[in-house]
């Protein structure tokens, strides 16, 4: 049986996943450099080790409200069609591996906005985990 390993975390009221495979880090605090011409999603872009990385703040793009503070934000550097880019999230919470046959489709009832950028789910204890399509997500200039 085929399995995936998955970083899970925090976004507002939502706990997400993303394939462990395309994530090449995560990082505590950045120093983010705002780019005024991006769309507002677009936090900015970051320095990494020489590496020019574009940060999306999830929140933004998934058009929900972020009440968190700044001091609990990671970001995740996911490798995106040959580039790094960074997704800022509330929380890191575990990597957990998961199993072919314990995820589903995405249930049509959830909000549309929302259920684009996720291409399955999976029950862990009594929560519902949506595990993010990065490319979907990470097609920032496509909209």
């Amino acid at each position: 049986m085929n399995e995936t390993q998955l970083v899970v975390f925090d976004i507002a009221n939502f706990t997400c996943g993303i394939d462990i495979k395309r994530v090449k880090e995560i990082n505590r605090k950045v120093e983010i450099n705002r780019v005024s011409t991006a769309p507002d999603y677009v936090k900015g872009v970051i320095n990494l080790r020489g590496d020019i990385v574009t940060i999306i703040d999830l929140h933004k793009k998934l058009n929900i409200i972020d009440n968190t503070s700044k001091e609990s934000k990671r970001y995740i550097i996911a490798n995106w069609e040959g580039e790094p880019v960074g997704i800022e999230v509330d929380a890191i919470c575990d990597i957990l591996t998961v199993l072919d046959d314990e995820i589903s489709s995405v249930p049509s009832n959830l909000s549309s906005k929302i259920s684009e950028f996720f291409e399955s789910v999976f029950h862990k204890d009594d929560k519902i985990i949506g595990i993010l399509d990065i490319d979907a997500l990470l097609g920032i200039y496509n909209e």
